[in-house]
């Protein structure tokens, strides 16, 4: 397919670098500044090491537990407590396969390889998800016409 007749993800029209902001968070995260974004994997894997590996445990975040957990004020919204309710059921079945350092750890490792990886292959990325979605589009126009000879 001619690059200008290319679909680009989301149907973006500017580059990754723009859509980062341009400044030195997006240098970091595109790994233009090697030795900063060396330093955050560095530094987050060893703080992910610590706690997670050596066990180590902050005070700190139970003193805040015990000081906000007393004084918690509930308003009675049907809609809100659904809502509540919906996301603790999404949170808690995600922490049965991981825990909040685990999934805060892998999180930040995809924000700063994610990038990096995309604005080099996004060629390839692009030509991959348009490929996807002409698929599901496919598979979505079949569903009807099922229903429909039932």
């Amino acid at each position: 397919m001619p690059p200008e007749q290319q679909l680009r993800l989301f149907g973006r029209q500017r580059s990754v670098r723009a859509i980062l902001g341009g400044g030195k968070v997006a240098d970091i995260l595109l790994w233009k500044n090697k030795t900063a974004a060396a330093s955050l994997l560095i530094g987050m894997t060893v703080i992910w090491f610590l706690f997670e590996v050596m066990e180590y445990r902050l005070v700190l975040m139970e003193l805040i537990d015990l000081a906000y957990g007393k004084d918690l004020v509930i308003e009675i919204n049907p809609i809100l407590i659904f809502l509540s309710i919906v996301c603790l059921y999404i949170l808690s079945v995600i922490g049965n396969h991981f825990n909040f350092l685990n999934l805060l750890y892998f999180g930040l490792l995809c924000s700063e390889t994610l990038p990096f990886l995309y604005d080099r292959y996004e060629d390839y990325v692009d030509s991959f998800a348009d490929k996807g979605i002409h698929g599901l589009k496919k598979l979505f126009t079949k569903v009807p016409e099922v229903k429909k000879n039932d």
